[in-house]
């Protein structure tokens, strides 16, 4: 731990790990290597795991904050480079429910980036919620043995996102996404009010008043007159 001090962060020392294992010889296949997508570039794998792809982590909050449709592009880039690293498997990992980080607790969506990846070539496993795949249906609709391996509190997560999917459904019947630009005032039933600063797709970058600047998909935002 002391030799972390030595580096201003993560990134900086996972570098020069990856400079330093360069110079050792090492005969055994039998490794996992740990790197950022950065030192990951010009480089392949087998196998592949990528984790934290949800909005606000990746791509990052500040990323577009700062650097708004650019530092979408850049991430967006990052991610390809990423995607393309593995040549047999690759697992992609978000946290599906609540996230705890720096004190802070966030709900995160999927990153905006796995939805944009072919279906036919995406398997998702055990995920309770993302808008465009039906996950939660897909869950929902399991057999009857399958609730053997759902505890109580993840069954009842799943019927409440159904149920507040629908109620959502039923009360956008005037719902036009045209209405939705920047600067439009909305309301979102868990946030409260806010405004658009920023709109990627389906996905909205909302400042909410009473909470963190956070990436709701339109279509659970309420227009305020």
């Amino acid at each position: 731990m002391e030799s972390l001090r030595e580096f201003d962060n993560l990134e900086s020392f996972l570098e020069h790990v990856s400079l330093v294992m360069e110079n050792i010889s090492n005969t055994s296949t039998e490794t996992i290597s740990l790197m950022t997508m950065h030192s990951a570039k010009g480089l392949e794998f087998d196998y592949v795991f990528l984790a934290g792809w949800e909005e606000g982590v990746f791509p990052s909050r500040r990323s577009l904050e700062e650097f708004g449709q650019l530092g979408l592009e850049e991430e967006r880039r990052l991610a390809y480079v990423a995607l393309t690293r593995s040549r047999k498997e690759l697992q992609i990992a978000y946290v599906n429910q609540n996230r705890y980080s720096y004190a802070s607790h966030d709900f995160n969506l999927p990153s905006r980036f796995i939805g944009e990846l072919p279906k036919d070539l995406v398997d998702i496993k055990d995920s309770t919620y993302f808008e465009n795949n039906n996950f939660v249906n897909e869950f929902i609709d399991k057999p009857e043995n399958f609730d053997e391996i759902i505890t109580p509190g993840r069954k009842r997560l799943l019927e409440n996102s159904k149920k507040n999917e629908l109620e959502w459904d039923l009360n956008q019947d005037d719902y036009d996404v045209s209405k939705m630009i920047i600067g439009t005032q909305v309301f979102h039933q868990k946030y409260g009010y806010g405004k658009i600063v920023f709109i990627e797709g389906d996905i909205a970058e909302v400042k909410f008043k009473k909470s963190s600047q956070k990436q709701i998909f339109l279509k659970y935002l309420l227009l305020v007159n």
